[in-house]
C-alpha cells in the first residue's frame, strides 16, 4: 500500500515531530512577547514597541506550521456526517479525494503565489517599523513553506482515498493517526 509507506516514512514522522516542536516554540515566543508587553505597559509604564509586532510574527509562523501538523494527524475541522452516511466506499473515497484535491490546488496556489510575494518582499528589503533588523520576507516565508508542508501531509490521505475509491476498501484507521 503506497499511502501507508509514504505516511509511515521516517521522513514524514521526523518532519512532523520537528514541525510540532517548532510550532510550540513559536507559540511560546508569542506568549512571552504578549507577557512582556503587558508587564512593560502596565507595570513599568514603558511599553516596548517591538513586542506587538514580534507576537504577530510568531503567531503567523505558529499558525502555518501548526496547520501542517494538524493535516498530519487529521485534526482539521471537517464534517464527517456526509461521508459516513454515503452508501458505499467508492462514493466515500470519491468525495474525500475531491476534498483532498481541492486542498492540494488551494495550497499549491499558496506555495506559488507565496513564493513570488516572498521573493518580492526580500528584493524590496522591507522591514517592520519597530524591528529594523528583521526583513519582512522571513515573515512572509511562512506562507509558502507552511503550505508546502501541508501538501506533503495531505498526499498520504489523498492516496488512501484514491485507493478506497478504486478498490472500495474501508480503511478502519487513518494512515497517520500515530501521534507525532
Amino acid at each position: 500500500m503506497i499511502h501507508s509507506d509514504l505516511n509511515n516514512s521516517l521522513f514524514l514522522k521526523t518532519m512532523n515531530k520537528v514541525l510540532k516542536a517548532a510550532s510550540m516554540i513559536f507559540f511560546t515566543g508569542m506568549a512571552l512577547c504578549v507577557l512582556f508587553q503587558v508587564i512593560s505597559r502596565y507595570v513599568l509604564s514603558m511599553p516596548l514597541p517591538w513586542t506587538e509586532e514580534a507576537a504577530r510574527y510568531f503567531f503567523i509562523w505558529a499558525t502555518f506550521l501548526g496547520a501542517a501538523v494538524a493535516f498530519a494527524t487529521n485534526e482539521h475541522l471537517s464534517v464527517k456526517v456526509l461521508l459516513s452516511n454515503l452508501p458505499n466506499d467508492h462514493l466515500r473515497g470519491l468525495i474525500a479525494l475531491t476534498g483532498d484535491l481541492c486542498c492540494l490546488c488551494f495550497l499549491g496556489t499558496f506555495v506559488f503565489d507565496g513564493l513570488n510575494l516572498t521573493m518580492t518582499i526580500f528584493e524590496v528589503g522591507q522591514t517592520p517599523p519597530s524591528m529594523d533588523f528583521l526583513q519582512m520576507g522571513w515573515v512572509y516565508l511562512a506562507i509558502p513553506l507552511g503550505s508546502a508542508l501541508m501538501i506533503l501531509n495531505i498526499i498520504p490521505y489523498a492516496l488512501n482515498h484514491l485507493e478506497m475509491m478504486l478498490k472500495g476498501e474501508e480503511k478502519t484507521s487513518n494512515p497517520s493517526q500515530e501521534k507525532v
